[in-house]
């Protein structure tokens, strides 16, 4: 005789989670959200206290927001990456320029030589004079020093008295700007320049 063939049976399909009905409704569920982190033996006045009181969440930043932070930290990156030396070797680099702005007893010799040196072609620029002065003028009785600013004369001049000029206005601008004078009252310094520099002349009587 034939044995009976078994019968399978199959569990039905469970319902999808967000079909099921709850007991509340959504509007009666109270949503706590995160908790906060409350050590487990704190009493129980402070949980309630941090439960009924939580930190008020953070506003959400906006896409501009967003895009300025990545652009500046962007910005930083390259800063930092285009930096050819470290912070050390740069600190090294300008304390090496500072020294350098300092007054050394070699530059103040080579301005020295310079104003010797122009002393005498202004000499010679007053006695090679078309025009020498007649006798009835009269001669001014402060005479301009080597180095002062005083009248002009009728012949300008050259070109190698220019370039010595320019040559010792930059030895001399260093010098200026390392000075703890000028450094202390710039306009003092340049008021006391002015006076040893430009020739006094008398009002004719």
């Amino acid at each position: 005789m034939p044995k009976d063939s078994r019968k399978r049976f199959s569990h039905g399909r469970l319902e999808a989670i967000q079909k099921r009905r709850f007991a509340a409704q959504d509007n009666a569920v109270q949503n706590f959200g995160p908790l906060p982190a409350i050590s487990p033996d704190a009493p129980a006045n402070t949980i309630l206290q941090e439960l009924s009181h939580p930190e008020p969440e953070q506003p959400a930043l906006s896409k501009k927001t967003k895009q300025m932070m990545k652009r500046e930290a962007f910005l930083e990156r390259i800063g930092q990456q285009s930096a050819p030396y470290s912070k050390s070797h740069a600190k090294r680099l300008r304390r090496k320029a500072k020294e350098t702005l300092t007054a050394d007893l070699t530059d103040m010799e080579v301005v020295l030589q310079t104003m010797a040196s122009i002393a005498p072609d202004s000499k010679e620029a007053e006695g090679n004079d078309s025009n020498p002065p007649k006798k009835s003028e009269k001669q001014p009785q402060s005479q301009s020093k080597p180095g002062q600013i005083g009248e002009g004369k009728s012949k300008p001049p050259n070109e190698t008295q220019r370039l010595k000029a320019l040559k010792l206005e930059q030895f001399r601008h260093p010098l200026v700007l390392s000075n703890p004078e000028f450094r202390k009252n710039p306009f003092q310094t340049l008021r006391t320049h002015v006076q040893n520099t430009l020739v006094k002349h008398n009002p004719s009587t």
